[in-house]
Formats: structure tokens, C-alpha cells, sequence
């Protein structure tokens, strides 16, 4: 298995519980600091890609890292981080994400770190 991408940052996605909106007329929306932190967020993913799209499959190894004592569930936290890669152009469709490896810790500040890497086929029998 071959890594890809490496790249950390401060603070933690926003999670699925707050990422839309319902307004008046029914319609879901995106909300915009949701928006903007994925933009930023891509930023910098794109900064460490500088390559154009990966066209395989790949696998996402996360590390949430969260100050304090907080509880949250770690699902409800990959949505928007995932959706980033597309967005910096990392891949050209989450699709292509093939397996995910999360895991929260506790630190001294709240950051996430994400290694990427060329999905191998694993068969069952």
C-alpha cells in the first residue's frame, strides 16, 4: 500500500448534525460556515496534493484528536472532511474512497490528521 497524502490541521470538521439547514419552504441547504470551513479545509489539502486528480481507489487513515472531555460520536465527524478531497481535487468523486480508518484521541489541542493511500484489494473466503 502505497501513501498518498499526508496532511494535518487544526480544530475538528463540523459534524453531520450541523451541517444543514431546513428553511422555510422545506428546502435543505448547506449552512455557510460549514461551506466555508470545507473551502478552507480544501485549501489546504489542495496545497499539500499540487497534483492533478488521482484516478484510482483509495483508503483514508483519520485521526481525530480532541481537547478535553468532550463526547461526540466520530461518524457524525468524517462527512465534511471526506467531501474536502474531492473539493481540493485530490480525487475526482468520493466514490473512489474505498475504506476508512478512524480513530479519536485525546490532546492538547483539537487537530486531525489524515494519511491517504492506494486501496489494495483484500478478497474473503
Amino acid at each position: 500500500m502505497s501513501s498518498l497524502l499526508r496532511v494535518a490541521f487544526e480544530g475538528l470538521p463540523p459534524s453531520v448534525n450541523r451541517m444543514y439547514r431546513t428553511g422555510r419552504s422545506g428546502t435543505r441547504y448547506k449552512r455557510s460556515e460549514v461551506s466555508d470551513w470545507q473551502e478552507e479545509t480544501a485549501g489546504k489539502i489542495r496545497e499539500a496534493w499540487n497534483k492533478e486528480a488521482y484516478a484510482g481507489n483509495v483508503e483514508v487513515h483519520i485521526v481525530l484528536t480532541v481537547k478535553g472531555s468532550r463526547r461526540w460520536d466520530i461518524d457524525n465527524r468524517l462527512k465534511a472532511l471526506l467531501d474536502c478531497f474531492e473539493l481540493a481535487g485530490v480525487i475526482k468523486d468520493d466514490s473512489q474512497i474505498w475504506g476508512i480508518v478512524a480513530y479519536k484521541e485525546r490532546g492538547k489541542k483539537d487537530g486531525v490528521e489524515v494519511v491517504m493511500m492506494e486501496h489494495t484489494e483484500i478478497y474473503r473466503k
